[in-house]
């Protein structure tokens, strides 16, 4: 019961965030993007925060913790177009959404999430789509929360 109310509290964090920068901004280049629009490094960090820590808890697993942990270092470095904070965005970031789908493979034998990201990565990449990092991000996000629910259920 507790991992479903955690779930539920980075699903609605997720989906809260993402629709008022999307009212507000548009579809951005990138989630982190959204950093640099509201110019709020608090607001960008509780965001990271209420969606990681939650799924961190939630996931049970150490690869699911290790996950979360890498994508706090997202909001940690903010910046990510400032060269001193690019590295560590970037490898939380990747390394975040990399091992949320390792976890789904290993911890919770839902390889085909994997295959689904990774055929909508290729689609996305031949079609050339606008602001392609923001719908896989999202896309990223969105399927590894559902790979949750379903393993709770």
């Amino acid at each position: 019961m507790l991992s479903i109310i955690l779930l539920s509290i980075s699903f609605i964090s997720f989906i809260t965030y993402i629709i008022f920068i999307w009212s507000k901004y548009g579809i951005l280049p990138s989630i982190s993007d959204s950093f640099y629009k509201t110019n709020s490094r608090f607001s960008f960090y509780i965001f990271i925060l209420s969606v990681a820590l939650p799924l961190m808890i939630a996931g049970n697993t150490a690869l699911m913790f290790s996950a979360g942990a890498l994508l706090t270092f997202v909001g940690a470095a903010a910046s990510f177009k400032e060269k001193l904070t690019s590295t560590v965005h970037m490898i939380g970031a990747i390394g975040g959404i990399s091992l949320g789908f390792l976890s789904m493979i290993i911890d919770f034998k839902l390889w085909y999430l994997a295959v689904i990201i990774g055929v909508f990565i290729i689609i996305v990449n031949l079609i050339k789509m606008k602001n392609k990092t923001w719908w896989i991000e999202i896309t990223s996000f969105i399927l590894i929360m559902f790979g949750l629910l379903m393993s709770m259920i």
